[in-house]
């Protein structure tokens, strides 16, 4: 749904600009090309060489990954800490990612009572990250974790906290959708079998 969503806006963008002198343009998308052809011409581009991002080896990776009670990690509060463990690489990709999420939280929890620029002063002095990247990745871990419940900690492989930011804004748009999707059915079929 978002892609057409996103298509819909580009066209009216182009639409804004259409030129008086042609009377109809033909768009056709297919999932190797597209055409675009009018009265005069015809134009067709192959999409062979476009990437595009298959989200369903990462959707198996978060839904079928292993689960940890790691508990003393899901009430931490400490920032300093939180901030140490999500940046050691060591550390398992699933408690890193909740480990993000609950910066997030505390994040906005200080938001509530200290300066801005207070409360950047302290990311800058507890972590050795670019404080942007830093929160984007943060704001991404805990809207993930709010899709596909925060507890028990799932222990992926392939979703990083680098995989999560390096995705575009539309992309991780698209796949917190088949998150909810897939946790959507998930719960549905676990209420089949009771």
């Amino acid at each position: 749904m978002a892609f057409i969503q996103d298509l819909q806006k580009k066209l009216m963008e182009l639409y804004k600009d259409f030129p008086e002198e042609i009377d109809n343009v033909h768009i056709q998308l297919t999932p190797n090309s597209y055409n675009i052809s009018t009265q005069e011409q015809n134009i067709n581009v192959s999409t062979a060489d476009i990437k595009k991002n298959h989200f369903t080896p990462y959707l198996l990776d978060l839904f079928n990954a292993e689960v940890d009670f790691d508990f003393g990690l899901y009430v931490e509060t400490d920032l300093k800490k939180l901030l140490r463990y999500s940046e050691n690489v060591n550390n398992p990709n699933g408690k890193r990612i909740l480990a993000y999420s609950l910066i997030e939280t505390r994040i906005n929890q200080l938001q509530q009572t200290t300066m801005k620029k207070e409360l950047q002063k302290q990311l800058g002095r507890y972590s050795s990250q670019n404080i942007a990247r830093l929160k984007q990745i943060s704001k991404r871990s805990y809207r993930l974790l709010q899709e596909v419940n925060e507890f028990p900690i799932k222990l992926t492989e392939l979703v990083t906290p680098r995989w999560l930011y390096n995705l575009s804004k539309r992309e991780f748009e698209v796949f917190l959708q088949k998150c909810n999707r897939m946790n959507n059915l998930e719960q549905n079929f676990a209420g089949a079998q009771d």
